[in-house]
């Protein structure tokens, strides 16, 4: 500590009192902007020196009858300076001499300006916590005495408790010089300075030089949304307030300024909105500038958000977000000059902090891409309830973009705290939305980073990622699973998936939520569920998926989650008892053609009238029941490039054929009369003319291969005549031939 005029020496006792009223009583003349800026570096630094007597910090800094003052709430007290002088005031003074309640002189400006400015050699200027393009979070420093300040002797912290400061860099900044340093977990691939940590959007970093606390930016929610910094202006003394953010460049006043935080908008009739009606579809409105709207049409994949207002079946939200999303629809709608049939996000919390509708504040508008029926995601999520999962709701809409009808389309819940919060006991846990490298489940390393393609979606400031990487370790390495994993959830999704024939669920297409260290898995994207999407294989190999060979496009020692837990004997004898509660519940032949008879006749008006379908109405009509097909290539006998012939056509099969179809085979395997994908290895006999036969996995329920000797005395050598299955894919359709 550097030392100070005997005034903060004598204080050693700090008392709250009632907040008292007073005045400066001495008058002087208009302040200058010099004095404003020197006292506003003298009352920083004093919050900082002393925040037992001068707290909360950031405190407003106010013009009253000559002084330029501050009144600290928290400590009830006052911090002033007139005329070159420093002045405080509050009964937590009294023992300052003269004894009492009364303004108390302490010393020039000039001395306790030179602590000041000798301390805050180094500022943190400014803070990002919420990018607008999704990037990392970040803060900047700044050199801003006369001498070099070298970042290596300099740690810093978040509010996290707990957390243990962390080494800056071991680079120089030069006087005037700003550095950017990215809160992040994930080292930046050019080798930009980072901490790791995240920024929340209520939090603070504080500065440490050895144990000496140098300097500290707070903020509340609010203060630094999506698309804002919060930082100094002017740059390491100015009051600290929402920016634009200008990393490693002077600080600049924003144009706009944010809408403030909200709960809920006035609109009495948001909160009991019904977002996800089933009885009927409902009208949802985008307004957006005719420039906006024209941008993303010219550059769909983007994905840029823009500035729009939604009306939802009669309430109206301003300022929302609204964007493209989607990956292989959006790239092929994209690539038809015909169609402008996006899916669409619309995010409620992007622009105005804490605005939701209906308490969401996200939501998926889904354009029904390679589905002519329009229910089977709505049906797939349906079974996922009824298997007591937690997944999305999801209804019907007309959409409207600028007043002109754009499709009739399926709204989705958008899985974020709000879903987590609402579908679990506990909200506080770590949500992941697994997507590339590391989704497989399979083990890279114990580096988190390592794990790219899992996306950490909720306490991205706070959380260091160890309960996922416990539940890697287990499941790849151990056999305790049910110490972190929802076991009997992940059967049901399984079992699900498999009965649906959906070809596009894990690895990809979920979420993983963790509460104290178990991790329960959240379905995602249904729409290929019933052998949709237009594959294009036979019918019947979408119809024989095997129980035990879910459709996870690779071999079943890549996919772990699905591996490990059925090599269990008791977990294999549950999953097995969910394909029966299904097939005796929802997915009975009879009950799904009520289900998709009813879901028809909710939205058939609708679905005839879509300006934008991406399918006839006879083809809708179709879909339902046996299905439709059309050419796509000329038949061939040989092989075109050493690749296989190509199928001459396409076909998307009918809704209740699926169902009837798939259900009988499934009670086949279910009862043995066909395999199920699941035999034991068998060893053959040794004799004087056979030899050990290696373990082989086969079909056909397990049957013993056929062997013979191969005419040369014993060797050890032995033909061998095998009946097998052969697991094959074809584009994207895997089947069993």
């Amino acid at each position: 500590m550097k030392p100070i005029r005997p005034l903060f020496c004598k204080l050693q006792r700090t008392t709250l009192y009632a907040l008292l009223s007073f005045l400066f009583a001495a008058a002087s003349t208009a302040q200058t902007e010099p004095e404003m800026t020197n006292s506003n570096i003298l009352f920083d630094w004093a919050e900082k020196q002393y925040p037992q007597f001068f707290s909360p910090s950031n405190t407003a800094t106010q013009s009253i009858l000559g002084y330029l003052a501050r009144h600290y709430v928290e400590t009830e007290a006052w911090l002033g300076t007139t005329d070159g002088q420093v002045y405080v005031y509050g009964e937590i003074f009294n023992e300052i001499e003269p004894v009492g309640l009364s303004i108390k002189p302490v010393g020039e400006v000039s001395f306790y300006l030179s602590l000041a400015q000798a301390d805050s050699s180094l500022i943190i200027n400014e803070i990002v916590a919420k990018a607008a393009d999704g990037g990392s979070d970040w803060f900047e420093l700044y050199a801003a005495g006369k001498e070099a300040v070298y970042l290596g002797d300099y740690t810093v912290v978040d509010d996290k408790a707990g957390r243990e400061p962390m080494a800056l860099p071991e680079v120089t900044l030069a006087p005037g010089q700003f550095v950017i340093v990215y809160a992040t977990y994930d080292k930046p691939a050019d080798g930009s300075p980072y901490v790791s940590f995240k920024l929340g959007a209520s939090d603070s970093v504080t500065l440490f030089k050895g144990s000496e606390l140098i300097d500290l930016l707070k903020w509340q929610k609010g203060d630094a949304p999506s698309g804002f910094s919060y930082g100094h202006l002017p740059d390491g003394t100015g009051e600290a307030q929402t920016l634009k953010p200008t990393p490693g460049a002077a600080n600049e006043m924003t144009a706009n300024k944010p809408t403030a935080p909200v709960d809920n908008p006035e609109d009495p009739g948001n909160k009991d909105l019904e977002v996800f009606n089933r009885d009927k579809v409902v009208e949802v409105y985008i307004e957006l500038k005719p420039e906006d709207w024209q941008a993303i049409l010219d550059d769909p994949l983007a994905k840029e958000y823009k500035p729009s207002t939604i009306t939802y079946n009669g309430v109206k939200l301003e300022n929302v977000a609204f964007r493209t999303k989607g990956k292989s629809s959006l790239m092929n709608v994209a690539a038809d000059n015909n169609s402008g049939r996006y899916s669409f996000k619309v995010d409620m919390d992007l622009y105005v902090e804490g605005q939701t509708l209906s308490g969401l504040k996200k939501l998926n508008f889904n354009n029904n891409w390679r589905e002519p029926s329009y229910m089977r995601e709505y049906i797939s999520y349906d079974l996922m309830r009824y298997m007591d999962l937690p997944a999305p709701r999801i209804a019907y809409v007309n959409l409207y973009i600028n007043d002109v009808l754009h499709g009739f389309y399926t709204v989705v819940e958008h899985v974020d705290s709000v879903f987590v919060n609402t579908n679990f006991a506990n909200g506080e846990g770590d949500l992941y939305k697994p997507e590339g490298k590391g989704s497989d489940l399979l083990w890279i390393s114990d580096n988190f980073s390592d794990y790219s393609g899992i996306e950490l979606k909720t306490n991205e400031d706070s959380s260091d990622n160890a309960a996922f990487m416990t539940m890697i370790d287990v499941l790849n390495n151990g056999t305790d699973y049910e110490s972190v994993l929802n076991v009997d959830g992940f059967l049901r999704y399984i079992a699900v998936n498999t009965a649906v024939s959906n070809w596009d669920f894990y690895p990809g297409n979920y979420y993983l939520y963790e509460q104290a260290g178990v991790f329960s898995i959240i379905p995602w994207d249904l729409n290929r569920s019933f052998g949709g999407g237009g594959v294009s294989c036979l019918d019947e190999k979408r119809i024989e998926l095997l129980i035990y060979d879910p459709p996870t496009s690779s071999a079943m020692s890549q996919r772990p989650l699905i591996d490990k837990l059925l090599q269990n004997a008791d977990y294999r004898e549950a999953y097995y008892d969910h394909f029966e509660t299904l097939l005796n519940g929802p997915l009975n032949p009879d009950t799904m053609a009520q289900t998709i008879n009813d879901t028809a006749a909710l939205i058939r008006d609708f679905v005839y009238a879509d300006p934008s379908a991406f399918y006839t109405p006879e083809e809708f009509e179709a879909s339902l029941t046996e299905g439709f097909y059309y050419s796509t290539a000329e038949s061939t006998t040989e092989p075109t490039n050493g690749m296989a012939p190509p199928i001459p056509w396409e076909g998307y099969i009918g809704l209740k054929s699926f169902v009837e179809q798939r259900v009988s085979n499934l009670r086949d395997q279910l009862d043995g009369v066909v395999s199920d994908g699941y035999s034991d290895s068998c060893i053959a006999t040794e004799s004087e003319m056979t030899a050990p036969v290696p373990s082989q996995r086969v079909g056909n329920g397990g049957q013993f291969p056929e062997r013979e000797a191969d005419g040369i005395p014993p060797d050890r050598v032995n033909a061998i005549k095998l009946s097998f299955w052969v697991r094959a894919t074809i584009k994207d359709c895997p089947y069993i031939t």
